[in-house]
């Protein structure tokens, strides 16, 4: 254990006898496979802590329901004089607004108190358990921002295809292994629960991370810098391209819409 971690520590310092001794195990992938799975429970483990905590709280009685209700109330009046610029028909809808939500309370604290198979604690405790496992595998964002085995794989075999055409000479398994080095700064995204140096951190790990893969596929693919950064960048390139015309279409049209409702 103290050597594999003093391998990670050595690859985020980008030295280069760490990659090369990385990429030339025989369990390369498996490896690889162990650090995506272990950092990713590693970053989820505040929210999971959250989850258990609310598990063992007990359900919210009727006595709450109407303290809850009653703040509701009492914030939507001290907003009221604020709201002077709206029409009159949109401020009298207020009262309404209040009983909606009293409702949807009273709804939420029945379903809360159906009767389950397992104590309700119990279960909670084992969904939320579930969901921390899970993690790994269900996890997804924009590439390399995210530690999960769906980007690890799915980018992964993007630019795995760029290197072999830029002349790359690695294998799939050594450039997958040896690319999951890019978790490693991610452990930084275990504070994102802190205000205002969580997000720091988090980009801090995200750019910590491109460099880390970057390296990666020089090593593996024995690539020159220039041509490793084409292979990792084209694809990420080609997905925010694919986005900005997503919602460019998605924007068009319903801007389309809503011209055809009020021409209509």
């Amino acid at each position: 254990m103290k050597a594999w971690l003093s391998t990670l520590w050595n690859a985020s310092l980008l030295r280069n006898e760490a990659f090369s001794g990385f990429r030339d195990r025989r369990d390369v992938f498996f490896q690889g496979f162990l650090i995506i799975v272990a950092v990713s429970l590693l970053v989820g483990i505040p929210a999971f802590a959250g989850d258990v905590a609310k598990a063992v709280q007990p359900p919210m009685s009727e006595a709450q329901l109407e303290e809850a209700a009653s703040q509701i109330e009492k914030g939507l009046q001290q907003i009221e004089p604020f709201l002077s610029f709206m029409p009159s028909e949109a401020r009298q809808q207020l009262p309404e607004i209040s009983r909606m939500i009293k409702t949807w309370i009273g709804a939420g604290i029945e379903i809360s108190n159906l009767h389950t198979v397992l104590p309700r604690p119990l279960g909670a405790l084992l969904e939320a358990f579930g969901s921390w496992l899970s993690l790994p595998f269900v996890e997804s964002g924009f590439p390399l921002s995210v530690v999960s085995l769906a980007a690890w794989l799915g980018y992964g075999l993007w630019v795995m295809l760029l290197a072999k055409l830029l002349g790359g000479r690695g294998t799939l398994a050594r450039f997958l292994g040896t690319s999951a080095l890019y978790a490693v700064p991610h452990v930084l995204s275990f504070f994102a629960w802190i205000p205002l140096l969580g997000p720091v951190l988090g980009w801090i790990a995200f750019l910590w991370g491109i460099v880390i893969y970057v390296k990666a596929t020089v090593v593996s693919h024995e690539l020159t810098v220039g041509r490793a950064l084409v292979a990792v960048f084209v694809p990420m390139a080609a997905i925010v391209l694919l986005v900005v015309v997503g919602v460019a279409l998605v924007g068009a049209l319903v801007s389309g819409m809503i011209s055809s409702a009020i021409q209509s």
